[in-house]
């Protein structure tokens, strides 16, 4: 039996699917923790907010602040210059702190103050297990 055959045995259906997805032109993942998804509304963030700073952990690469050219983010988000400034503005309301750089005409955004809100309300709730739906 080949290598590849064996991989097809074992884990055949699991492969299907994750093929499925790079059909679909999503080769790449971003890992988001599930706490986030859970939880972003207790936190105060509107699900396009929470859509925003996952797109802002889809740039980041290591321990820095993430550092993203605006009009890039409103590209990948679909929304205008204009709107994705709104976001910014709110989520500073909410804590996030922004540094423009304009040599690189980048902004540098400080997540700290929403990743601790994050902390403080998880602390406080009880997630399911990994793998449990919610009844």
């Amino acid at each position: 039996m080949s290598k590849e055959h064996a991989i097809n045995e074992k884990w055949g259906e699991k492969l299907g699917e994750i093929s499925k997805w790079r059909r679909a032109g999503l080769g790449g993942f971003i890992p988001v923790v599930r706490s986030f998804l859970r939880l972003y509304s207790k936190v105060g963030l509107s699900p396009t907010e929470a859509m925003f700073v996952i797109h802002l952990m889809d740039s980041k690469w290591d321990i820095r602040h993430p550092t993203v050219k605006t009009k890039i983010l409103a590209e990948r988000m679909n929304v205008s210059l204009p709107q994705l400034k709104r976001y910014i503005r709110s989520l500073e309301g909410k804590g996030m702190k922004t540094e423009y750089v304009p040599q690189k005409r980048w902004h540098i955004f400080d997540l700290t103050v929403l990743l601790e809100k994050f902390a403080q309300v998880a602390e406080s709730e009880q997630l399911p297990p990994r793998g449990e739906l919610d009844s």
